[in-house]
């Protein structure tokens, strides 16, 4: 799938399922939709036209009705038509796209929401604790490193398996290797990432991870896992342009999927993403839908019932904090980003749970939670309580070799600067 494409090929129509979350979301949509500072569904239209050519007459119809001030049958033939000819994926990347961030997410949290009835076991196989033990224990191992470049082990653990797989026989095994293959992969990515370089849109990493998906037993799960990472490929080199594509891709490839470390990895990532595209655009806006996401993403990893669960809670958790904080993916400070004693006292709430957990988490974990530390207690003049703070996350960074030893040396800094100190 070419996220870049209109998605004229797509189902026509809403599953029983997504009919029923829209639904439930149907008379707030209604309101949101008769509201001038609400909904436009001109431009609604407009977008959905666009990537769906079949509703094309459909929009020529509305933009006559608006000119003729007929809004609430406008509102209604808008919700209406979505349910008949476009999915309902297709209709929540419809007002992204158009800027109603908080609304789409609201839609899709009422999609995922346990009391939708049914549960799409897309994923299901026999393997998959397996899958989700070796997910999960390499992201553990990437975040807490005692090497220099995890990147370059777990390039050659994958060479290994690729070679396993290659010249593996049998149909089902060579099928699994090439999913662990994958997960491999993705690890190795995500160690890279973390490094913060801005050319890893064009690693090598992502041409090898797409020419696994096709010989796994569940490609779109891995088109979701691909799409994902590119997103954030995408935004660490500051090309946002390409990354609400990839985002939109890589949720309709796992749309409607019980959950899975595919499902909650496409999450997590989604927020990281998310993070990074905030350090540009640190608005209100953004803020509260990076927090519904995150929020999103910690409901699939309770669900997901795993080793796994609270190592990607905590992750999730930390996301929100730095983003309540004012703090990028990297621990910088972002300048010119608003932060109330609201967003402190959410952090601190958050930071909490955290706490709580501190001795089973990964050192990179305990590393941004001290940062946070400091930050709040930077927001609150307290000097001493900030250095001390950030010394703790500097000592965990230089122990690891984590990249963040860098902006955490610039914002120790910036303490002294700020108080000096």
């Amino acid at each position: 799938m070419d996220p870049n494409q209109s998605e004229t090929n797509t189902t026509v129509g809403m599953t029983d399922r997504e009919i029923q979350a829209l639904t439930r979301c149907y008379l707030a949509l209604l309101s949101l939709f008769s509201d001038l500072v609400g909904i436009d569904p001109m431009k609604v239209s407009t977008n959905l036209s666009t990537r769906y050519p079949r509703l094309g007459s459909l929009h020529v119809q509305i933009s006559e009705e608006i000119r003729c001030q007929e809004s609430q049958q406008v509102n209604v033939e808008v919700l209406t038509n979505v349910q008949r000819n476009v999915g309902l994926m297709g209709f929540i990347n419809a007002l992204d796209e158009c800027g109603y961030k908080t609304q789409a997410t609201d839609v899709l949290r009422t999609f995922l929401s346990p009391n939708t009835n049914e549960v799409i076991h897309r994923s299901f196989s026999g393997q998959r604790p397996r899958l989700n033990m070796m997910a999960n224990l390499l992201k553990t191992w990437v975040d807490n490193p005692r090497v220099k470049y995890p990147h370059i082990l777990l390039r050659h653990l994958g060479q290994i398996w690729t070679t396993d797989m290659e010249t593996e026989q049998d149909f089902r095994k060579k099928q699994r290797l090439a999913e662990e293959c994958v997960v491999i992969k993705g690890a190795e990515i995500d160690a890279i990432a973390i490094t913060n370089d801005k050319n890893i849109r064009k690693n090598r990493c992502f041409k090898e991870l797409s020419q696994l998906i096709d010989k796994t037993s569940k490609p779109f799960l891995s088109d979701g896992l691909f799409y994902g990472r590119r997103a954030l490929a995408y935004a660490i080199a500051n090309r946002f342009d390409k990354c609400t594509n990839m985002l939109q891709a890589a949720r309709l490839c796992v749309a409607g999927t019980s959950s899975c470390y595919e499902l909650v990895t496409v999450r997590n990532v989604e927020v990281h993403t998310r993070l990074v595209m905030f350090e540009k655009n640190p608005t209100k806006e953004e803020r509260r839908s990076l927090l519904q996401w995150a929020q999103i993403g910690m409901d699939c990893a309770d669900m997901d019932n795993s080793d796994g669960d609270l190592m990607w809670r905590m992750s999730f958790l930390r996301k929100m904090v730095f983003c309540l904080l004012g703090l990028g993916n990297r621990g910088n400070v972002i300048e010119d980003c608003s932060v109330e004693e609201a967003d402190i006292q959410t952090a601190k709430q958050l930071l909490e749970e955290i706490k709580r957990n501190l001795p089973n988490l990964e050192e990179r974990r305990k590393m941004f939670y001290y940062h946070a530390r400091a930050r709040i207690a930077e927001l609150r003049n307290r000097s001493q309580i900030c250095e001390n703070y950030t010394r703790m996350a500097i000592d965990i960074a230089l122990e690891n070799h984590f990249h963040e030893l860098v902006s955490l040396s610039e914002y120790l800094t910036r303490v002294w600067r700020l108080f000096a100190i």
